[in-house]
């Protein structure tokens, strides 16, 4: 399986997770929505309309190598991939709000990237994902903030 694969299953896995607080702004896809930037330029650059606009990238610090022990092919690989969530902020009531709102879409994406029931190794070629410590930015400008997501993974 590839690289591209595994990161659009988590790119579709993140698209179905139901959010707790202001439910009725669904996580988009990014790059779905025929975007031609990377999320944070278009974000600094216009409204992104959404509360919750996504993308997962290829973490630079987390590029796939071999799993296996030392000398040894395993054809399986590791590697880190970042979910990064946009918000809108500037429709939200007080920053204290808009914590709990990143705290609760932070455990939603996680509890769902870590349970292997939502993700079958012989279709998507993913073995195990593990999220790290997610990270709140923000707000980049008045209106927008992000939220990161690390996920090790591991896949053939």
């Amino acid at each position: 399986m590839s690289l591209a694969l595994v990161m659009a299953h988590i790119r579709a896995q993140v698209g179905a997770v139901t959010p707790g607080r202001m439910g009725n702004s669904p996580f988009v896809s990014h790059s779905a929505s025929g975007a031609t930037m990377d999320l944070r330029t278009q974000a600094a650059a216009s409204p992104i309309g959404l509360h919750r606009r996504y993308e997962v990238r290829l973490s630079p610090n987390g590029m796939p190598v071999d799993d296996g022990e030392a000398s040894v092919v395993v054809r399986r690989q590791r590697a880190t991939v970042v979910v990064v969530v946009a918000y809108e902020t500037g429709q939200m009531a007080d920053r204290a709000d808009a914590e709990i709102m990143f705290g609760e879409d932070s455990e939603a994406i996680s509890a769902r990237m870590w349970d292997p029931n939502n993700w079958d190794e012989s279709t998507t070629g993913l073995m195990l994902c593990t999220p790290g410590q997610p990270t709140a930015r923000g707000p980049a400008s008045a209106d927008v903030a992000f939220l990161e997501i690390p996920l090790t993974i591991l896949y053939h």
